[in-house]
């Protein structure tokens, strides 16, 4: 027989438990349409839950939501879309103001219906080079819709994937495919995105692709170091060998070539956080068979790129740059619209200046990088490290009447050391905020508009920029025909006398079909246009260059005629290889290949052009220079192969002003500097 006191004991127990019963909330829900279909919104409201009965504490103050499917939710009501028929068991906890937590669980069984469809919207896409001239015959891609640019370079995407990035991928042959990711709204006013391509600039043939070597651009120093067996079919494995082709393009930071910088230089570093770019060194590089497989490098192979930096670079982006200095590499991944941070670059001595150099395992878009602030629309941060003096203004784009308009602008930017970078964005009918916009640099704005309106503004890091877009005036069709009379790509330069006195330049580059150039320009006189291919190697003994010139109205098709220029001075040099027999790595070496590539720079450090010329293993090879001053600067390069004792590269170079050199020198170049294959 229990005592008195155990019976009371149990009977206080007994009346705890009910009171802190009681003092939970009380949670439940309803469910709205019923049944509920898969692929059709349901609504979910907790309106009927309660706190504990007790008056004191007795408001809920939050709602969370198990919908079952892997998807939650907040609020007192809450929505949500089931994509498959099924059970599914539905949970809400809720939360009083004292803390204590109430829950409920219901199975809910969701009929089948139709699919579900994602949201889309319509996202027109204005496709350039870089230079801004419309590009035609651009594919453009977003989720599953697809459609190609007119001659206007405008593509519209009718279905276009609603939300947060969206890739939106623009590919031409001939130029370098471009990624960028998108924030798209579900709204019925179309959205409008910048993208610009840069034309691949390099397409080099390579005998035995098997071999070590060292496979040079015509630009900007660029090249490819590659050890013996370095290359495999990427999607077989199959070892590469026999002819070849790379497709290789440096990007001139110093230029209009960042314009088309792939993923707007928004990159994922090691910890997985998104940052931004600002670039010290560019180059895709892109490798094929003779059947146009696409060729990567080997397992447990790697390959070094270089190229160099703009003459007198000191630093990027307010870093300083010198011999020596690490630099991040970053490769391009298309398929997310986003640099992927992978090992360090550094900058070496060349004899032109520097140079950026590293060791790739892959080949792609590789970048020099570090990492900046990116101005953000609308507000916060968009990644990166935002430095203590970043800044915000406010940018609008106005209509001819005046009134506020969408449209697509790009940023570029000029940083106090010289470094630039260009990004661009989108601005709805509303004036737009604009921060974190880093250090002190000058801001040039270019907007444009779908309906070909365009405008620029130019400002600081602060303050209201208000761009007035007008429709263009200036509205030309320009192609470049060779002697031949065959259409070729070319430089052109287009100058126009404006009503104040001044004169309007501007250069673009125009695929060999043509391309529109547009402009709003006060001009008062016809335009001149002025072509060219630059220099070229014909033979061993003569340089050539291919210039025309036209003038025209500010509308109607622009034919410019090319001839042939020889520009030699008669100044023959021979070069020829060998190997450095006084050196100290392996002086008994016997060269088996040799390439040999000139590189020549006007007295004011320009770069003028650069060409291989035959190998020079049986004797002097006799090269014909360009017509230069007396301080232009002649660089001589060669790489070459040796068996012995193994297989590898060793390389050479000497470099002369072209007043220095003295008609019929025999130049030869020593290689040394023994390359372990790897």
């Amino acid at each position: 027989m229990k005592s008195p006191w155990s019976v009371w004991r149990l009977i206080f127990v007994s009346l705890v438990a009910l009171l802190l019963a009681a003092c939970k909330p009380y949670a439940t829900f309803e469910v709205t349409p019923d049944p509920v279909t898969a692929g059709v919104e349901a609504r979910f409201d907790a309106s009927g839950s309660a706190a504990s009965t007790t008056p004191r504490n007795n408001a809920v103050v939050s709602y969370s939501w198990d919908f079952g499917d892997g998807a939650t939710g907040s609020g007192k009501i809450a929505t949500h879309t089931f994509a498959e028929a099924g059970t599914y068991t539905v949970k809400l906890t809720v939360v009083d103001k004292a803390g204590r937590v109430g829950t409920t669980t219901e199975r809910l069984s969701v009929l089948p219906g139709e699919a579900v469809n994602p949201a889309t919207t319509t996202l027109r896409v204005i496709t350039q080079i870089a230079g801004g001239v419309s590009l035609s015959g651009a594919e453009v891609t977003a989720g599953t819709d697809n459609a190609t640019s007119d001659s206007n370079g405008l593509a519209t995407l009718d279905e276009a994937p609603v939300g947060e990035n969206q890739v939106v991928t623009v590919k031409r042959a001939g130029y370098v495919t471009q990624s960028v990711v998108a924030t798209l709204a579900a709204t019925d006013e179309p959205q409008q995105l910048l993208v610009t391509l840069l034309p691949e600039k390099d397409t080099l043939s390579i005998s035995n692709i098997e071999q070590a070597q060292t496979i040079e651009s015509n630009y900007l120093g660029a090249k490819v170091m590659l050890p013996a067996a370095a290359l495999v079919n990427a999607t077989t494995g199959t070892p590469a060998t026999g002819a070849a082709t790379l497709k290789l393009t440096p990007w001139d930071i110093s230029g209009i070539d960042l314009q088309a910088m792939p993923g707007n230089g928004r990159a994922l570093d090691s910890a997985d956080e998104l940052v931004d770019l600002v670039s010290a060194g560019m180059m895709t590089v892109d490798f094929f068979d003779a059947a146009g497989n696409k060729l990567q490098v080997a397992p447990g192979k790697s390959a070094t790129i270089q190229m160099d930096l703009p003459a007198g670079t000191t630093g990027i982006g307010g870093n300083p740059i010198a011999q020596g200095t690490a630099i991040p590499l970053w490769h391009f991944d298309e398929a997310r619209g986003l640099w992927i941070g992978e090992g360090t670059g550094v900058v070496v001595a060349t004899p032109t200046g520097l140079a950026v150099t590293g060791t790739v395992s892959h080949f792609s878009t590789w970048n020099w990088d570090y990492v900046t602030a990116t101005p953000s629309v609308g507000g916060g941060s968009s990644g990166g490290s935002v430095p203590p003096d970043a800044t915000t203004l406010t940018l609008s784009c106005l209509d001819p009447d005046g009134a506020l308009t969408a449209c697509a602008v790009r940023a570029n930017i000029t940083y106090p050391d010289g470094s630039v970078r260009s990004w661009s964005t989108y601005l709805s009918a509303a004036v737009t905020t604009i921060r974190n916009i880093p250090g002190s640099p000058t801001m040039g704005w270019n907007a444009t508009t779908v309906d070909g309106l365009t405008g620029t503004a130019t400002s600081g890091t602060t303050g209201n920029v208000v761009i007035q877009l007008r429709a263009p005036n200036v509205n030309n069709f320009v192609r470049c025909l060779a002697p031949n009379s065959i259409a070729t790509s070319c430089i052109v330069t287009r100058t126009a006398p404006l009503a104040d006195g001044s004169i309007n330049t501007v250069t673009s580059y125009i695929p060999a079909e043509g391309a529109n150039i547009r402009a709003q320009l006060d001009t008062v006189g016809p335009l001149t246009w002025t072509a060219s291919t630059g220099f070229a190697a014909s033979g061993n003994s003569t340089w050539t260059k291919y210039n025309g010139t036209a003038s025209s109205g500010i509308s109607g098709d622009v034919t410019i005629n090319l001839e042939a220029e020889v520009v030699s001075t008669g100044k023959t040099i021979r070069v020829s290889c060998l190997p450095n027999t006084s050196g100290s790595f392996f002086p008994s070496a016997a060269l088996s290949t040799c390439s040999i590539q000139i590189l020549v720079y006007d007295a004011d450090g320009s770069y003028v052009d650069a060409f291989t010329v035959p190998s020079g293993l049986n004797g002097p090879v006799a090269v014909t220079l360009p017509a230069l001053a007396d301080g232009a600067q002649v660089v001589i390069n060669a790489e070459g192969t040796t068996s012995q004792p193994t297989p590898g590269s060793i390389s050479g170079y000497v470099s002369s002003t072209m007043g220095e050199l003295v008609t019929n020198q025999h130049i030869e170049i020593k290689l040394d500097a023994y390359i372990t294959d790897v």
